[in-house]
This record gives C-alpha cells, structure tokens and sequence, in this order.
C-alpha cells in the first residue's frame, strides 16, 4: 500500500509538470503578439513549474523504481524550457525593436534641419 502511494505520488508530479509544460508552452507562443504582454508574462512561472514538478517527478521515480512516469517527468522539463526559450527570445527581439525605435527617434531629432521660414 505504501509502495503504491509513493508511485501515484510520482506520477502526479509527471502529470503536473506535462500540463504546466504543455500550457506554459502555449502561452510561449502568444508572446510575438503584441497586445498580449501579459498572457505570455505566465510563461515564466508556469515554465519554473514544469521544470520543478519534473525533476520531482523524475527524482521520485528513480527512488520507487516507477519508469511509467518518467516520459512525462521529461516532457514536462522539455516543454517548460522550450517555453523560457521562446519567451527569452521574443522579449530579446521586443527590446532590440524598442532600442532601435529610440535611437532613431534620436538620430531624426539630433539630424533634422529646421526649414527657414518665408
């Protein structure tokens, strides 16, 4: 009976860390779109979730000796971390943008020629 706790204790934690992973994901993917900042914000708690609730899983499953848990335990890292990717990424090119944007704000400003006046 104790054995059979300890198991299903583990696989909880693989099925919570594939669903975080899984959902963190899908959240990941709304980030490129701009009027959805703070959809794709979750992304990094949801990710640290999936990783968290992996290695526990994964941890529990190598004590118990349960291998049936340990594909989700992996897919769960595996998606919360593609997940912090995709975020890192996009955020990257976001701040990249907006220094671009700036500095041609500044470049126009500094280099315009006022027109004389008639």
């Amino acid at each position: 009976m104790a054995d059979e706790a300890q198991g299903s204790r583990g696989s909880g934690w693989a099925v919570a860390s594939f669903v975080l992973g899984l959902i963190g994901f899908l959240v990941a993917l709304t980030a490129p779109i701009p009027f959805i900042p703070i959809l794709s914000a979750f992304t990094w708690p949801l990710g640290l979730g999936a990783m968290i609730a992996g290695w526990a899983a994964r941890r529990q499953a190598r004590t118990t000796g349960d291998d049936a848990s340990m594909p989700q335990a992996r897919w769960g890292v595996g998606l919360g971390c593609l997940g912090w990717t995709i975020q890192f990424v996009t955020s990257a090119i976001k701040v990249l943008i907006a220094i671009g944007f700036i500095a041609l704000l500044i470049n126009n400003a500094l280099n315009s020629t006022p027109t004389p006046s008639p």
